[in-house]
Formats: structure tokens, C-alpha cells, sequence
């Protein structure tokens, strides 16, 4: 404390021993030391040693320069002339300050001893008993020193009472505890309203207690004229720092409340360039700052509209913009789904940053601009670079940055359509640490896109039991939900997640799935084929058209139904037209369908259909089918009024989306006596599995059994058997998002034996395009040819089909 010692030193000055200092001496020294009250102490310790080299044993010059160097920060200075002193005659002032002097130079066990001599000699000495506490806390003994100053500050003036709390301050910041600083600044300012300091130390500390919204308000209520270059930076920081806090809330927080603190950051933000605009030329550099954490403050609230606009706006004015600006710019891109724009972005900064570490935002932009070897190499890079354990714990901790990377990997490869390696990667990681969370729901998102529903819904109920809040897991066990035809539950969870997470790319695109699934559903297959006559016929024509309604009550679907076939033999023309109406109904286990149906080209060919769909688990599904007058039989039949009764089974082993293994049996009862019997089985492997290409084989076995009817008008062998090898090539020429284009070629080839001919050879090729729109609208053409024995003569046939599937 400066008054106390600046009023000794008056008292020393009035009572002096000088005989040679006259009145104008004497004023000379009090302007001296009122310069050095204020600061300015290198006068007063030029005149002082000057002093002392003319009159060495000038005790009072002594004190004096003692005190004033301690003033200055020259303490070893002032300990070396303290050494020279007595202090069983020294006043208090000059030993209290030799011992902050002491203590400054790090020896807070010396300056203990001396503040205590102080005090046994000036019980009230303030000056003493703070330097005693500090010098506690220094020592280690912060809990003491703390409870030093409280006891002194129950009787206490207010003068010392500010003291006492700065000190307070003091000993709570070097402890790190900041909230209880800030409590004992907070009294302080209370003390001294108008000290600007204490209100800036104030400040200071809530922002390390992470009340950097408080800091921030303290900062609003400067008067603008008082405000300077210090207040401009220190406003600036902290709404740097209330963006940073905002985003850490997000991360650990649910709910809309999560934003609470981002929202506050964004409206400082927003107050301050309002502050800064009042002198633009002068506040450049800060409005520019300002204008480059709102950028990122947006892009945290997920505001990315409003990100993207603000970043137009600043790169117009000033190319030249900071890595992390043009990052948080291209993370808005992404989310906006221009990630060829984010992709460019990324790599600017990249650039300019110098860093060899893009990211992973980077990543997920290859990723959405089928860039998937540039996607694979960056995280493979990336795994490479980074350490498998954590060395700073002893011991040695799993680094999860190096797990989630991991992860990465390998959900890159299942991103890719490369499931079977997304699993290798998965199941060796799941082996490593069988209870990571994040990479059980990984695996689970994996299994999910395998078709593995039940056992993805199995692992994320486990998940989500240890963890409800775990929100990745619930929004996986949602989409599952949907899948499995759970649809009251999955809508429940949509809705809920909706409410929760509006801003999350994952909640939206299930709440899109949801909203999809509640639509009506056009689904239109038509063909058009020229034959070389005979079984087939010269012209051929098949339209069916199913319209299915909304759904009702949740797994209940009404559907219209029209069919339409046409063949013209030359000597004949015949045809097949029905139209019908059905009902529908879908649950985890079952689909079950029946429908009535009346001919349009025979009013007497009413008919009644049925089937039902077991699923049993994942891999195993069985289907059943009845219809008393099928579709599926010889056009060349319809002109002699012939229908059949049909019945049908078939097994379905699925091993996942890259295999499946099938088996089937059925029966057609013609109304001419003829019993068809028939039996396929059928496997399917997906051999190359590639991002943009796939390559798919199908191996198809077919035998059946008919009725000996010679004068059967259709085709009608007493037994036949083929066996065929199809190839179907797939290339994905675009994609944005759930926007495609792919085109295919299937080629086949096989042998066909009917009994009385000879084996006879068939083929195959077809060439299609596909369009899919918004996953709501499906488009797929094509053309082909075929060749097959007839009774020992091959027929050929060209055709070509449109295939439409539409919801609305």
C-alpha cells in the first residue's frame, strides 16, 4: 500500500535530522516522492542515490530508496541496500517492504519471517499481514493464508477491506480456483466502483471460470468514451471465448437448451460490430475479427445459410482470409451438400495453413463427391500419423483419437459399398476394445447396411440401456426401427429426435425416410417385345400398374391393381387384362397380401390371390402364394379360354446384401387337366464390390413336370430342365447425395434340355439405365435380347421396358 508509506515518509521529511536541507529542499524531496506515489519512480531513485552518496548515513534517504526501488520492481536493488539497515530500529513500512521485496525474488520462507517481526511490532499493520498471507500462499499454504485474510477482514476498514480482497483474488487465481476469485473481485468492485482495473481483473476471472457471458456483460457497461484499445482486445477475446464455450456445451449437452450458450455468443457478437461500427476506420482490425468468429459462432448454431452468406460477403472484400475461416466456411458447404465447393474450400486452407493435416471434414467431402480413393488414402494417412496409445498418463492409455480414426476407416469402405472389408476393419477393432461405445454403434450402422436389422437392433437396445442420452446410437436404433417395420415406434423416435436434434443431418434424413414411408407409392413395369414367332410370338406386350395407398393405421396399405398382356402369334392374337384391388399388411415378421381380382377381356375371370412373407431372423425368410387364376401362364392359352390355379413356395437363405441362396417349388392346375410342376433354385454372389462398380453373378437352376397333353395350343414339354449363369455389370456414373445415375449390362448364358430334343443353348444381354431421384422417384429402362429352344428351335426375342416406381 503506497498512502501509508507516502505519509511516514512525510512525517521522516518534517522531522528530519538534515541540517543543510532548507524549505526549498525540502519541497524539492516532496515532489520527489509524490512523483514516485504515481509512478514515476526513476526521478525519485536518481535523486535518492544521488542523495545517498553525498550523506551515506542518511537513514531516512535510506527508508526511502528502499521503498521506492521496491516501488520500481527492483527488488534485489533494494534487498542489497536493506542489508545495511537495522531492523530492530528500521520503521515497519521500510521492513514490510523489504519483505515484499524478499518475497518478489522468491524466497516467501524469508519473507514470512520478516512480515511476522513486522507485526509483532504493528499488530494492525495491513501492509504486513496481506504480504504474510501472500507469502503462505506462495510457500503452499494457500488454505491458511486464505483463512489469515478472512479472519483480518471481520474487523477490517474499508480502505484495508480492498486490500484484503485483491489479495483474496490473488491467492484464489494462483490456486486456479477462478469462481471463488471472482467472488472475492466481485466484492472488491462493489468496494471501488469506479476502478476500472479491479472491474477488468473481475472480468478476467469469470472468463476463466467459464462465465465468459458475465465477463462479457461487464465489459458492456464501459461507458464508449472510456473505452480503449485494451477494452476493444478484451471484448474480442471474450466473444471468442463464449463461441468456444458454446460449442463445448453443444458437444455435452441435449436438447434445444444446448444452445443456450452459442445463442448468447452470437448476440454479444452481434451487440459488438453494432459497437465497433460507430468508428470503422479506427476499429478495422476488430470489426474484421469480430465478423470472423460470427462466421464460426453460425457455424456452430448450424446457421449454415447464414455462414455461407456472411463468407460470400468477407472473401468479396478481402480474399485473403484466415485457414480456420475458410474451414468453418467449408464445413457449412458440406452441410449445405456443395461438397465439391467444401472439397475446394478444405483444400485452400490446407494450403495456406501449411498443415499436413486437413481433417476430417475433408474426408466426408470426398466421400460426397465419390472421391473414395482420395477419402481412403486421407484417413489411411491419417491412421499412419497418429499414435496408437496416449504417452501422457502413466500408464500408457488407448488414444481414442486413433480408435475413432479407425472407425473411420473403415466406415469409409462401408460408405464405398465395400462392406465385406468395413467388416474385417470393424471386427478387429470390436476385438481390441469390445466396449467402446462409439464403435459398437459403428458396427451396428455396418450391420445395418449388411441388412442385418434384427442383430443391429439387438446391439443398439444394449447400447442405449447403458446409455439413453448416447444420441448416434438412438438415431441408428430409429432408422433400424423403420426398418424392421416398428413403424409406431419409429415414428415416436422420429418425432422425438426431430424435437431434440432439428439440426442434425442424420434426425433429418430419418425424419425423410419417415415422411417417405407415410406417402402414396405408384409402382409401374411395363415391356415391349419383338419375337421370331412361334412360343413367343411376332409382338409381345405387359403392363402392370400398382397404386397402393397411404399407409393406414400403420401397417395396413390399400392398393389398386391393373394388368395388361398382349401377344399376337400371327394366326392369333392373344390377350390378358385384369384389374384388382387388395389390402396389404406389414409387421417385423410378416408381410401379408390379398386381393380380388376380375378380367376385363372375360367377365367370368374373377379370381381371389394370397400370399404371406415369414421373416424369421436376418438370414431366413419363407414365402407363400395362391391364386386361382394366375397370371403366369401362356398367353397362348387365353384364346381357348384356358386359366390355372397356382401355388407357390419359396426359401430365402440371405448370408447379407452380397449373397443369398434360394429355393422354390409350385404347381399350376389348368382348367384343360394339365398339372405344371416346378422347381428353381438360385444363387446369388456379388464378386466385385467397388464404389462405382459392381459386378454380381447369378446361378439359376429350373425343372418342370406338365401333364402329357399333345394338343395342349401352348408350349407344353413333359419335362424340362435349364441351368444359366448371368452376369450383371453396374457402374454408378453419378451420385449426389440421394440423386444417382447408373447404367447395367447382364449378360447370360446356359443350357436348356427338354424331353424328345435335343440340349439347346441360351442367352442373354441387357442394357439398362436407372435414375434415382430424392429417394422418392425411381427410373429404369433398357433393352435386350434372348434366344431359347422351343421344342428343338431356337426363338429369339428383342424387348425393351420401362420400370417406374414413384412416391407422392
Amino acid at each position: 500500500m503506497r498512502r501509508p508509506v507516502a505519509l511516514a515518509l512525510a512525517v521522516l521529511m518534517a522531522a528530519s535530522p538534515w541540517p543543510v536541507l532548507g524549505q526549498t529542499a525540502a519541497a524539492r524531496y516532496d515532489e520527489i516522492i509524490t512523483q514516485a506515489r504515481s509512478g514515476r519512480t526513476a526521478a525519485a531513485i536518481a535523486y535518492l542515490t544521488e542523495l545517498l552518496a553525498r550523506e551515506p548515513a542518511n537513514l531516512s534517504a535510506r527508508y526511502d530508496l528502499i521503498v521506492i526501488l521496491g516501488w520500481a520492481g527492483r527488488h534485489a536493488e533494494a534487498l542489497t541496500l536493506a542489508a545495511r539497515i537495522d531492523n530492530q530500529s528500521a520503521p515497519a513500512y521500510v521492513l514490510s517492504s523489504a519483505a515484499t521485496s524478499i518475497r518478489a525474488l522468491g524466497r516467501p520462507a524469508d519473507a514470512e519471517k520478516l512480515y511476522r517481526t513486522v507485526l509483532l511490532r504493528e499488530p494492525r499493520n495491513a501492509d504486513a499481514y496481506i504480504g504474510l498471507a501472500l507469502a503462505l500462499s506462495d510457500m503452499g499454504q494457500a488454505g491458511a493464508a486464505l483463512a489469515l485474510l478472512q479472519q483480518r477482514l471481520a474487523s477490517a476498514s474499508t480502505a484495508e477491506q480492498i486490500e484484503l480482497r485483491r489479495a483474496q483474488a490473488r491467492i484464489y487465481t494462483a490456486r486456479e480456483d477462478y469462481a471463488s476469485a471472482a467472488a472475492a473481485l466481485r466484492e472488491l468492485s462493489a468496494l471501488e466502483p469506479g476502478n476500472a482495473q479491479a472491474r477488468r481483473e473481475l472480468a478476467a476471472a469469470y472468463a476463466r471460470a467459464g462465465a465468459a457471458g458475465l465477463a462479457f456483460d461487464i465489459l458492456k457497461d464501459v461507458a464508449p468514451a472510456e473505452r480503449s484499445a485494451e477494452w476493444t482486445q478484451s471484448a474480442a477475446d471474450l466473444g471468442a471465448m463464449l463461441i468456444r464455450w458454446g460449442e463445448v456445451q453443444i458437444k455435452h449437452e441435449s436438447g434445444p437448451a444446448r444452445f443456450a450458450e452459442i445463442d448468447r455468443a452470437i448476440a454479444d457478437n452481434a451487440w459488438l460490430l453494432a459497437e465497433l461500427a460507430a468508428d470503422p476506420l479506427k476499429n478495422a482490425d476488430a470489426i474484421r475479427r469480430a465478423r470472423y468468429d460470427r462466421l464460426l459462432a453460425l457455424r456452430v448454431r448450424v446457421r449454415m445459410p447464414e455462414a455461407v452468406a456472411l463468407f460470400e460477403a468477407i472473401s468479396a472484400e478481402n480474399p485473403d482470409l484466415p485457414p480456420y475461416v475458410i474451414t468453418a466456411a467449408a464445413d457449412a458447404y458440406l452441410y449445405l451438400e456443395q461438397p465439391q465447393r467444401a472439397r475446394d474450400l478444405y483444400l485452400l486452407a490446407q494450403e495456406k495453413s501449411g498443415a499436413a493435416d486437413p481433417g476430417m471434414g475433408l474426408f466426408y467431402a470426398y466421400i460426397e463427391t465419390e472421391q473414395f480413393a482420395e477419402a481412403y488414402a486421407l484417413v489411411d494417412r491419417k491412421v499412419l500419423q497418429t499414435p496408437k496409445y496416449d504417452i501422457s498418463y502413466t500408464p500408457p492409455r488407448p488414444n481414442e483419437t486413433y480408435l475413432s480414426l479407425r472407425v473411420a476407416q473403415a466406415m469409409a469402405r462401408s460408405y464405398g459399398d465395400e462392406q465385406g472389408a468395413a467388416g474385417q476393419l470393424l471386427d478387429e477393432l470390436h476385438r481390441q476394445a469390445p466396449f467402446d461405445s462409439d464403435l459398437r454403434a459403428a458396427r451396428a450402422a455396418w450391420m445395418n447396411a449388411r441388412g442385418w436389422h434384427l442383430r443391429a437392433e439387438t446391439e443398439l437396445r444394449t447400447l442405449l440401456n447403458e446409455d439413453p442420452a448416447f444420441a448416434s446410437a438412438r438415431i441408428e436404433f430409429a432408422k433400424t426401427r423403420l426398418a424392421l417395420r416398428r413403424y409406431r415406434d419409429a415414428e415416436q423416435e422420429a418425432a422425438a429426435l426431430t424435437a431434440l436434434y432439428p439440426e442434425d443431418k442424420s434426425v433429418q434424413g430419418l425424419q425423410r425416410d419417415w415422411n417417405i414411408h407415410r406417402m402414396r407409392e405408384l409402382d409401374v413395369s411395363t415391356t415391349a417385345g419383338r419375337g421370331s414367332g412361334g412360343t413367343l410370338g411376332n409382338q409381345d406386350f405387359a403392363l402392370e400398374a400398382r397404386f397402393y395407398s397411404a399407409p393406414l393405421d400403420y401397417n395396413y396399405r390399400v392398393f389398386a391393381r391393373s394388368f395388361e398382356s398382349y401377344a399376337d402369334f400371327g394366326d392369333t392374337h392373344a390377350y390378358r387384362r385384369r384389374i384388382g384391388a387388395g389390402l396389404e399388411y406389414r409387421d417385423p415378421r410378416l408381410t401379408v397380401t390379398g386381393q380380388l381380382a376380375h378380367g376385363r377381356d372375360d367377365g367370368s375371370d374373377s379370381s381371389a390371390a394370397a400370399s404371406i412373407e415369414w421373416r424369421a431372423d436376418d438370414a431366413w425368410s419363407a414365402r407363400l402364394s395362391a391364386d386361382s387364376s394366375a397370371d403366369d401362364i401362356p398367353l397362348r392359352a387365353r384364346p381357348a379360354g384356358i386359366r390355372a390355379r397356382a401355388v407357390a413356395g419359396e426359401l430365402t437363405y440371405r448370408f447379407h446384401e452380397s449373397a443369398r441362396l434360394s429355393a422354390s417349388l409350385g404347381q399350376q392346375n389348368f382348367s384343360d387337366d394339365n398339372r405344371r410342376q416346378q422347381a428353381g433354385a438360385a444363387y446369388f454372389q456379388r464378386l466385385v464390390a467397388r464404389p462405382h462398380y459392381k459386378l454380381d453373378a447369378t446361378l439359376g437352376l429350373y425343372a418342370s413336370r406338365n401333364s402329357d397333353l399333345p394338343a395342349a395350343p401352348y408350349f407344353n414339354p413333359v419335362n424340362d430342365r435349364a441351368a444359366d449363369l448371368t452376369l450383371l455389370n453396374e457402374w454408378l456414373v453419378w451420385r449426389q447425395y440421394a440423386n444417382a445415375f447408373r447404367h447395367r449390362l447382364a449378360l447370360s448364358a446356359g443350357r436348356y434340355w427338354q424331353s424328345g430334343f435335343d440340349a439347346g443353348r441360351t442367352y442373354g444381354v441387357r442394357y439398362e439405365h436407372q435414375w434415382d431421384w430424392q429417394e422418392r422417384f425411381s427410373l429404369r429402362y433398357g433393352i435386350g435380347r434372348s434366344a431359347h429352344p422351343y421344342n428343338g428351335l431356337t426363338e429369339s426375342r428383342e424387348y425393351a421396358y420401362i420400370n417406374l416406381n414413384w412416391r407422392f
